[in-house]
């Protein structure tokens, strides 16, 4: 497998482990991990702000990552909290 974005769904002190944030993106690249909470316990691997719905330092404001995904194939990931959006093309096959 050869992902072009990974959405995890996981909590401010669950899920986002440092090896399992590393190896998401090492997959991906930064720009194709998104989270569902900031991790705290390992700060400084968390995706790019944008691509977090909850931040740390506040109350969970219940933010989503929402998935549109278009009959081309290609598929846009919105952050509901500050509304950043991201297209990723439909991937080409590799035979």
């Amino acid at each position: 497998m050869h992902p072009t974005a990974v959405v995890m769904n996981n909590g401010p002190t669950k899920g986002g482990d440092g090896p399992v944030l590393d190896r998401l993106t090492a997959l991906t690249g930064a720009s194709g991990l998104w989270q569902l909470h900031f991790a705290t316990r390992t700060p400084d691997k968390n995706a790019p702000a944008d691509q977090i719905a909850n931040l740390d330092g506040g109350p969970d404001v219940m933010a989503s990552i929402m998935i549109s995904v278009d009959q081309s194939g290609s598929f846009t990931l919105t952050n509901s909290r500050n509304g950043f959006t991201r297209t990723i093309q439909k991937p080409s096959l590799v035979r």
